[in-house]
């Protein structure tokens, strides 16, 4: 079976083509990295020149070093110490300025942006996640997984204009059905992509327990006999406010 690692076990540089820019980023054991190819909401995303653009739980700072190299005036925000240190040396190896911030969601930003990016984690762990530290603080999603996306969905809006776009991409790891159907019910949803990948190393490490929430119905796995390994969904969506 095609197994995919996504956790580094030491430094390394991974050069990106997006939207024909060229972007470098370091990626370390201490913060989850993007993938190795680009990731869905970087092809999607569209900012334009002078926009004031805010990336929720930067990471790497990958979105948000697009985002400037776009031409966006962009803050980033990450609760985790590693993963702001990390954005910024990424930031000034790319050349660009980013207003960060340390804490939740919207940190200490208060105002209105044109654009919020929200690539959360929206994975439901399985039991033994506690033996597993490393990954509860990177990929947890709260008991249904979609904890963090929620949360955004409910704080966003007071962060947005009425022209503003809050892009979020929702995985099929998590009660995505409920999730999508709050976004249905505070937002116009436009879908811009769907993508399969791979599932995580841990997901494949512990299937019984995803397939058998597959079979319930809350969350969405398939085996791809092509790839010869479990697959899951990406959807990547452009949110405006409804009212």
């Amino acid at each position: 079976m095609l197994k995919k690692s996504y956790f580094v076990n030491e430094s390394e540089i991974r050069k990106y083509n997006i939207q024909n820019i060229e972007v470098n980023i370091e990626v370390t054991p201490h913060v989850f990295p993007p993938p190795k190819n680009n990731p869905i909401t970087s092809e999607y995303m569209k900012i334009n020149g002078g926009e004031s653009v805010i990336d929720i739980g930067t990471g790497s700072g990958i979105l948000a070093i697009l985002a400037a190299k776009l031409g966006g005036i962009v803050s980033a925000t990450d609760n985790d110490k590693y993963a702001l240190e990390l954005s910024k040396k990424n930031a000034r190896e790319n050349n660009v300025t980013i207003s960060f911030a340390l804490g939740d969601y919207f940190a200490s930003f208060h105002n209105k942006f044109d654009v919020i990016i929200g690539n959360l984690s929206q994975t439901i762990l399985p039991p033994n996640y506690n033996k597993m530290p490393q990954l509860y603080r990177f990929v947890d999603g709260g008991k249904e997984g979609n904890t963090h996306i929620i949360e955004l969905l409910k704080r966003a809006k007071k962060h947005m204009h009425k022209s503003s776009r809050l892009y979020v991409n929702i995985f099929t790891i998590s009660d995505y059905q409920k999730t999508i159907e709050l976004m249905n019910n505070l937002y116009n949803v436009k879908i811009l992509a769907k993508q399969s990948e791979p599932v995580k190393e841990f997901v494949e490490n512990n299937i019984d327990f995803y397939r058998s929430l597959e079979k319930t119905g809350k969350i969405k796995i398939y085996f791809d006999e092509s790839e010869n390994t479990w697959m899951a969904e990406q959807i990547f969506c452009e949110l405006t406010l409804n009212n």
